[in-house]
């Protein structure tokens, strides 16, 4: 089969409405990529309950200690997670994967964290705890304003698309 006999038709809309797939409102893969703004928003929500705490701790060291091991729980989670869903599926998978489920990740390393706190052998935990709450707190709230954009962006997308 040569080139000059392949003929492409573009046909009708089946229901007369020519909307652009790329418009169409969130969780249809719209290309505005609101879809991770929750994970976005619970990430920053994390970094900036990690200032927070540092910022309104009465010893550092030992807040430190909570966002550190915060952070290193999450990290692994995240790798842990996407080695999970990338061994049982494709990398593009697990990539969507931690993408939309980082916020449930960022609950269940607050968890994690606060069992490591609470077992390490560091005399005075108070600071380290209360890291921990900061980042949580924020983090719930990051991925809630995130959330609250991503659904406004897809009300708007259906109000204009459809």
């Amino acid at each position: 089969m040569s080139l000059q006999q392949i003929l492409v038709v573009a046909h009708p809309a089946e229901r007369q409405i020519a909307a652009a797939v790329a418009g169409s409102p969130c969780c249809s893969c719209c290309c505005c990529c609101s879809c991770c703004l929750h994970a976005a928003g619970g990430l920053v929500g994390a970094s900036i309950g990690s200032g927070q705490a540092l910022l309104r701790s009465r010893d550092r060291d030992k807040a430190v200690f909570g966002v550190t091991v915060y952070w290193g729980v999450f990290a692994l989670l995240a790798v842990a997670s996407s080695l999970a869903v990338a061994y049982t599926s494709e990398a593009l998978v697990a990539f969507i994967f931690i993408i939309l489920c980082a916020p449930a990740v960022q609950l269940v390393a607050s968890v994690v964290a606060l069992a490591v706190v609470a077992v390490s052998p560091v005399p005075d935990k108070g600071p380290a705890y209360s890291a921990l709450g900061w980042i949580a707190l924020w983090s719930v709230v990051g991925a809630a304003v995130g959330l609250a954009i991503m659904l406004a962006l897809g009300a708007l997308g259906y109000v204009v698309f459809s």
